[in-house]
């Protein structure tokens, strides 16, 4: 285990549990949650509402459901540190929260000044496979089209949706996220959208690659980790599975932002899942800088 303080920058009063509003976490979900890392990529001429910028850490608890880490300046600057240096291993550093503090917006505010972490087993799912293999051969993906409790859902057919992203030919579009992780990869990487094997999947499937979803979360109010969690519950639901399941790969694909916005599209850094909103998705420029976050693409 590693404590991390920063007594040159608290003060010894700094580094006990500050009050705040909210309910101790004694009793409530774990005593230690995952950590992982989300990147936004923002709207160009827009800044973020999320008060963290441009990268937002997350706690993703046992039954796949997450709540952001409330972090300190000086927590997140370390916690960043230490992803970069590799002692913090997203999706296997297991982070002790037994004294910190669940919010009522689902948030956790640890102690002010000191964390402790412990390297465990890497969480299931959370990669496409080691990182050579995670940049040749090839990976199959599935993208989301989600209706909200609002009738919120782009209005892009499927049949659309499925040639802007994977090229299958309803606008012959031949510049697409497909054609460019080819490209980028010198060749090594082809992205498939066959479900020959899956027959429960080829079957729910509305377009090639493009899966239909109605989620019980309500875009206009409820966080984006609500919201992603509900698209997994019903991913889930209708194809009997738990993602990523036969899936490297999947793309989520909302309306619109509504709350916590300035982002045109989010990855969960070094997982399965990118998030889109609006139009975005179908930007090849964005696909692809979402991509790279979770596959690390030679350019």
């Amino acid at each position: 285990r590693t404590l991390l303080t920063f007594p040159s920058v608290l003060s010894i009063s700094e580094l006990h549990l500050q009050p705040l509003r909210g309910t101790s976490l004694q009793g409530l979900k774990q005593k230690s949650c995952i950590v992982q890392q989300i990147v936004f990529l923002r709207i160009p001429g827009q800044g973020l509402d999320n008060p963290d910028g441009d990268i937002m850490f997350e706690c993703l608890w046992n039954d796949g459901a997450t709540s952001v880490l409330d972090l300190s300046k000086e927590q997140k600057a370390a916690m960043e540190s230490m992803v970069k240096s590799g002692e913090v291993k997203l999706g296997e550093t297991q982070l002790d929260i037994s004294e910190s503090i669940f919010s009522g917006d689902d948030k956790v505010s640890l102690p002010n000044g000191k964390f402790r972490i412990e390297n465990t087993e890497r969480a299931p799912g959370r990669n496409l496979a080691t990182t050579s293999d995670r940049t040749s051969g090839t990976k199959r993906f599935l993208a989301v089209k989600v209706k909200d409790v609002n009738n919120y859902v782009l209005p892009d057919t499927t049949a659309a949706i499925s040639d802007n992203i994977f090229g299958t030919g309803e606008h012959d579009d031949a510049i697409n996220l497909k054609s460019q992780l080819y490209d980028c990869s010198f060749g090594e990487l082809n992205v498939s959208v066959d479900y020959s094997n899956l027959p429960d999947v080829e079957n729910a499937v509305s377009s090639p690659g493009v899966l239909e979803v109605d989620i019980n979360a309500n875009l206009a109010l409820d966080s984006i980790g609500t919201i992603r969690s509900a698209i997994t519950t019903a991913v889930n639901d209708k194809l009997d599975i738990t993602l990523p399941g036969p899936f490297d790969h999947v793309m989520y694909l909302l309306e619109g932002c509504y709350v916590d916005c300035g982002w045109a599209a989010y990855a969960i850094v070094d997982g399965w899942v990118t998030v889109y909103q609006g139009v975005n998705y179908a930007a090849v420029g964005v696909q692809v800088h979402e991509l790279g976050a979770s596959i690390p693409i030679s350019s």
